[in-house]
């Protein structure tokens, strides 16, 4: 056992590098010869009347990396995909709006979706075959059958490829505007209810992702009607999942999702919007029941991020791979998820006798608590919400040096291979779960990470000339980057109160109105990256990460309590027309633009803070500020006298008459054109908020 151990930690400065170059095909004699998706392939395929083969997934995606390790080494796949196909790769992170509409095109044909995903299409892009995993004998059958189609019933397959383009442009515009009142939230929380596993937690059937925004609708939902059992419904959710294998509970973290429902079999993935969203969804979760162990957790996602997702720069990576190297008949070999899961003999190797502790903590059982299906099979089970919360109270002391040596030696294994990819619209949740949770816990290090981000992003991915932002180097941005960075830049500027925040957050919102609203449609259109042939054939949800509609919509009325111009409120309540009749059919896969109709409903306040002479003091109602959840408002630090106060006044000219207090801090909330001014104390303030 002990050479195992050390093996694995020689092979650690290797890792990376092997592992990135075993994702590469750089043996052109075995190799499939892929090409990026380009115009000028898709241009070559129509010039060769050449079938196009795509296929569709991202570097760390489990599912992606078996079938290309797999199936497309095959020799006479290769070989086929080599002579009669034009054989193009899409990278879901880099050209999202291609990945979705290709994926519709699969659930069009198929009935079922989700990554990889694999599509056959004439050279004027209609689609003819599309199939998900497959292996390679699969995809053996898959490649002859579909080129002998081509090459022999080529009128059949281009009319059945107009069938399908129309059939899934009619599915994706499905016509869906409808006015909505506060009735809506019901069958909006009735269709998530459907969605409901009230036995393991979380929402979806199997295979299952962890769904944070679906969480923070209940939160927003439960707020808004004080409604205490869906907030209970919330909360056990967050629990529920905290004590799977899904959470990475001794480095922080969450996987991605799970194969089975009852989490026990994680796709171990992990990527940076889920460390976002989670730690927002447990931050939010926190401010509702002081539950410190519910904090925790969020922060713990934090770090995590910060060690192992955060490059040299100070920005974020896209993702950290499942696969890492273990040491197998003498030579590395690539195993899943054999970075994060332990067996008993490891454990006991490294702490003897204080080995039952640890089996006692994580609820270790002999085989391993991980479902069938992971090679190692073997993880831990930290049961934080049972009777084990006693040892972790009564053995506090002693275990704290047991788990951070437990942590030192998984952080000597060969590292899983990390998607460096560093995406504008990602680093912008990253920001603002960053932001908000140092302004919550004033943790000035959360502060300094966010405001670091957002230095490089802006630096790298904005150019101020021509007012255009990329989504990664050298690739143009989606209304998918705009709205998550607009909303990591207003919770930065509410943290930290650095005017350029507010004033960049807002160039970017105007650029993004001009760009892609769509005055006709009354919302934000996607799909300006596909080809002709393609377009129209996105459909935006919330189940992966947050639609950029439900983003805007609450940047939107989060810059109208800033400002007062109701303008902006009025293009919020337009999407929310747009998307109405899906809200109340299908709220559970738009919960993030559920969370802000839900927030549209609540009054919205301008909460104004001048300091006084002791900067505790102002420093403390600030804190109180963050950590209450307030549905829609603005925070506002606004100077007694300098240049900054002059330039918030230009920016919000309702704040010229709010009047400092001399001695002490002075607070005002401000809503529906009337301004209040409680008594300093915590307390008073917070009950004028709630």
């Amino acid at each position: 056992m002990l050479r195992r151990l050390l093996v694995l930690v020689l092979l650690t400065f290797v890792a990376s590098t092997a592992l990135a170059q075993s994702r590469l095909f750089t043996d052109a004699s075995k190799s499939v010869r892929w090409e990026p998706w380009s115009d000028a392939a898709l241009a070559r395929a129509k010039k060769d009347n050449k079938p196009v083969f795509v296929s569709v997934g991202y570097v760390s995606a489990n599912a992606w990396h078996l079938m290309q390790t797999d199936a497309f080494t095959l020799a006479d796949n290769t070989q086929t995909l080599n002579a009669e196909f034009v054989p193009l790769l899409v990278d879901q992170q880099l050209q999202p709006e291609v990945a979705d509409a290709l994926d519709l095109i699969l659930r069009t044909m198929t009935g079922a979706g989700g990554m990889p995903v694999n599509v056959i299409l004439t050279p004027d892009l209609e689609p003819f075959a599309a199939a998900g995993y497959l292996r390679g004998a699969e995809l053996k059958t898959f490649l002859f059958t579909n080129i002998q189609r081509w090459q022999n019933e080529r009128d059949a397959v281009r009319t059945q490829g107009q069938g399908v383009l129309a059939k899934a442009r009619e599915i994706a515009n499905a016509p869906a505007a409808q006015n909505l009142d506060e009735t809506a939230l019901g069958a909006i929380v009735d269709n998530v209810a459907k969605s409901w596993d009230s036995k393991h937690g979380g929402f979806g059937r199997e295979p299952k992702l962890v769904q944070p925004m679906t969480v923070s609708f209940l939160f927003a939902y439960a707020q808004q009607k004080h409604h205490d059992q869906l907030r209970a419904v919330a909360i056990d959710t967050l629990r529920k999942i905290a004590a799977t294998p899904i959470h990475d509970q001794l480095g922080g973290g969450f996987h991605r999702g799970s194969v089975v429902g009852d989490w026990s079999l994680p796709y171990f993935e992990k990527m940076l919007y889920d460390q976002a969203l989670m730690s927002i969804a447990f931050l939010d979760a926190w401010k509702l029941t002081r539950d410190d162990r519910l904090g925790n957790i969020g922060r713990a996602a934090l770090e995590y991020s910060l060690r192992d997702l955060r490059d040299d720069g100070g920005a974020f990576w896209s993702a950290q791979d499942a696969y890492n190297y273990i040491p197998a008949g003498g030579k590395p070999e690539l195993a899943n998820g054999a970075f994060y899961v332990w067996d008993r003999e490891e454990i006991r190797h490294i702490f003897g006798a204080k080995a039952d502790l640890v089996f006692r903590l994580y609820g270790m059982r002999e085989g391993g608590n991980v479902a069938r299906g992971v090679d190692p099979v073997l993880t831990g089970k930290n049961l934080l919400w049972s009777q084990e919360q006693e040892l972790l109270t009564e053995k506090h002391d002693e275990l704290v040096p047991i788990l951070s040596k437990i942590l030192k030696w998984r952080q000597g294994r060969p590292a899983p291979f990390r998607d460096d990819k560093v995406l504008a619209g990602w680093n912008g949740l990253m920001i603002s779960a960053l932001a908000r949770t140092g302004a919550t816990f004033d943790e000035d290090s959360y502060l300094s990470a966010a405001t670091k981000a957002a230095n490089v992003v802006i630096a790298t991915l904005w150019n101020a000339k021509t007012k255009t932002l990329s989504r990664a180097k050298n690739v143009p941005a989606t209304v998918e980057d705009y709205a998550p960075l607009v909303q990591g830049l207003l919770d930065l500027y509410e943290a930290t109160y650095e005017i350029k925040w507010y004033e960049l957050a807002t160039a970017l919102q105007a650029r993004q109105d001009a760009l892609f609203w769509d005055a006709k449609l009354g919302r934000y259109a996607s799909g300006s990256s596909l080809p002709a042939a393609l377009r129209g054939l996105t459909i935006e949800n919330d189940i992966d990460t947050p639609g950029p509609n439900g983003v805007a919509a609450m940047n939107l009325m989060r810059i109208a309590t800033f400002t007062g111009q109701p303008e902006w409120r009025e293009r919020a309540q337009m999407i929310f027309r747009a998307f109405g009749a899906r809200l109340v059919s299908d709220g559970a896969s738009l919960t993030q633009l559920a969370s802000a109709f839900t927030a549209s409903l609540a009054t919205p306040r301008q909460i104004v803070v001048i300091p006084g002479k002791s900067t505790e003091q102002t420093e403390a109602l600030l804190r109180a500020i963050h950590e209450t959840w307030i549905p829609m408002r603005a925070v506002i630090r606004l100077p007694a006298k300098s240049p900054a106060r002059d330039r918030l006044i230009a920016m919000f000219p309702a704040l010229k008459d709010l009047q400092a207090d001399p001695e002490q801090a002075t607070v005002y909330v401000c809503a529906n054109g009337r301004c209040e001014r409680p008594t300093p104390e915590r307390e008073a303030v917070i009950k004028l908020l709630q």
